[in-house]
């Protein structure tokens, strides 16, 4: 698995599916505490932290940030919904990020990404009996909607599908660690396509694509994202004795 997996920094909201007893609270805390949520998970420490969404994000406590600079936490890890650039994309589709750009800047943030991840990535979209794609994954500061907008953007930047968090909150975090702290982490985000790109312009299919946004990120999120993010972590680093 070349570098030992140690520590993981999960820039999401705790997945209720990874355990019965104390879910809601670390759902909670997840979402509200600065040191966010942690479990033990075959021998791995892993916090669950939710930055926020947009640029005006939440700072990860001092405490993650010392683990980091001390090299306890090895990777950070960001497993979220999207909205498709690609208009060949469907519902359900799984995007493992090659590179990562914000808008407005064509730079990609330069990490290290785990090799074998794209076969764990694989194996789950044949499982869930949906497409895999490996692309450009953009952060954007406002929601995009229109099929027009949405088909500029992915001639533009050459991404898959468009989020609003995962960069703002890594290049906030490149400036918070030290250099070399930031250069040994390895990154994994991947996004499930929660809307795809409308059919038309007509407005009517814009609507049923943010419907499916809204359901799967919001309404269904712990029965959906919750859900991937669990099977995710069964596949890369095995079943859990402890939680």
């Amino acid at each position: 698995m070349g570098n030992p997996v140690k520590d993981i920094l999960f820039i999401r909201q705790y997945p209720t599916s990874l355990e019965k007893e104390r879910r809601v609270r670390r759902w909670i805390e997840s979402r509200t505490d600065p040191r966010g949520t942690t479990v033990t998970w075959t021998g791995h420490r892993i916090t669950f932290f939710l930055p926020g969404v947009g640029t005006r994000l939440r700072l990860p406590h001092p405490d993650l940030i010392s683990r980091i600079n001390t090299g306890q936490i090895s990777d950070v890890v960001d497993v979220g919904g999207a909205g498709a650039l690609d208009p060949q994309l469907k519902r359900g589709d799984l995007v493992l990020s090659s590179q990562d750009i914000c808008t407005g800047n064509s730079h990609p943030l330069q990490v290290n990404r785990r090799g074998e991840i794209e076969m764990i990535l694989a194996g789950l979209a044949r499982r869930r009996q949906v497409n895999f794609h490996i692309g450009r994954i953009l952060t954007h500061d406002s929601f995009v909607v229109s099929r027009t907008r949405r088909l500029e953007l992915f001639q533009e930047s050459g991404c898959s599908v468009v989020q609003m968090e995962h960069c703002w909150f890594l290049r906030s975090l490149q400036e918070l660690v030290l250099p070399e702290a930031f250069a040994s982490l390895h990154v994994t985000h991947v996004e499930m396509v929660s809307d795809a790109v409308p059919r038309s312009g007509n407005a009517l299919y814009a609507l049923i694509e943010v419907w499916h946004g809204i359901n799967t990120c919001a309404v269904l999120n712990q029965r959906r994202l919750g859900r991937l993010k669990s099977e995710f972590l069964e596949l890369w680093l095995g079943p859990s004795a402890c939680c």
